[in-house]
């Protein structure tokens, strides 16, 4: 009963302006399935990123591996393309190697959710670049449920449909683009919305834009074969933000390109000129 009041206030306090009081609901059934799950087993990309951590600003590139609920690789590279960074989420550990500072970091699942206020683990990374909610917002479990109890509900706003849930501690918002009222099969994600039930004021939101259709690409064992579109589109754009009482931070990343063949490495080692730090 709790989690359905504090769900109920957080619509309310986080919905855009309407002449209403109280938001529109739209009653959702269980079959509904706003956007679609990809079928995919591997994802290379390369973005343009611009970070800003507190008063630190960051301009460079991140290139990025992915097998599906296995690996998480990225290296961050910035002006004339120097590495500065290298990292691997495998298990339930971040690695990352501070290349310029030659430090090693082993971040615990735990530890980087306490750091960044926010559930974090390899499939909510994954979900992130692929274009999904961090975290399911957007079945019926958990959902609040209209009067009958028949079906859970969804809100529209300015930005499209949302749906909230609880995922405790926190409270979770996911914005879907939408025409009018009407509940499309499947549409584009354009925000999720993360907020810590006893520190409202703290957050973490994930925005997408100008969704832009993938293209195949030559197998390099075969040229003359094309490696099977298992992505239909990707996000171009991707704008983090995140906020707590000790820091604040922006990252915007654009795509450039991206393949779906089969990655056959994910180099990373840590070799004895490397420091163990940790984040404390």
């Amino acid at each position: 009963m709790k989690n359905i009041i504090l769900a109920t206030i957080f619509c309310v306090q986080c919905i855009s302006a309407s002449a209403q009081n109280e938001p529109k609901t739209i009653p959702v059934y269980s079959k509904f399935m706003p956007c679609e799950k990809p079928q995919w087993d591997y994802v290379s990309a390369k973005y343009d990123v611009d970070a800003k951590m507190g008063a630190q600003e960051l301009s460079g590139t991140l290139n990025l591996r992915m097998k599906k609920d296995s690996v998480l690789w990225f290296s961050v590279s910035v002006a004339m393309g120097i590495q500065v960074a290298k990292g691997m989420f495998v298990g339930d550990t971040l690695h990352v190697l501070d290349l310029y500072n030659k430090n090693y970091y082993a971040i615990s699942v735990q530890e980087l959710s306490e750091k960044m206020h926010a559930p974090i683990g390899i499939s909510q990374l994954q979900n992130l670049f692929i274009g999904l909610p961090l975290i399911d917002t957007f079945s019926p479990v958990n959902q609040k449920t209209d009067i009958i109890g028949q079906a859970y509900c969804a809100y529209p706003s300015s930005q499209g449909l949302y749906f909230i849930t609880v995922f405790t501690p926190y409270l979770i918002k996911s914005y879907f683009a939408s025409q009018g009222n009407d509940i499309p099969k499947t549409a584009e994600l354009r925000a999720t919305e993360l907020r810590h039930q006893e520190k409202p004021d703290d957050f973490v939101n994930v925005s997408y834009e100008n969704w832009l259709p993938t293209a195949s690409v030559a197998n390099p064992a075969n040229p003359n074969a094309i490696t099977p579109i298992a992505i239909s589109k990707l996000p171009n754009y991707i704008f983090i933000q995140s906020k707590n009482a000790q820091e604040s931070a922006q990252i915007k990343m654009w795509l450039k390109n991206s393949r779906f063949d089969a990655i056959p490495s994910f180099p990373f080692n840590v070799t004895s000129e490397y420091t163990r730090m940790s984040l404390k």
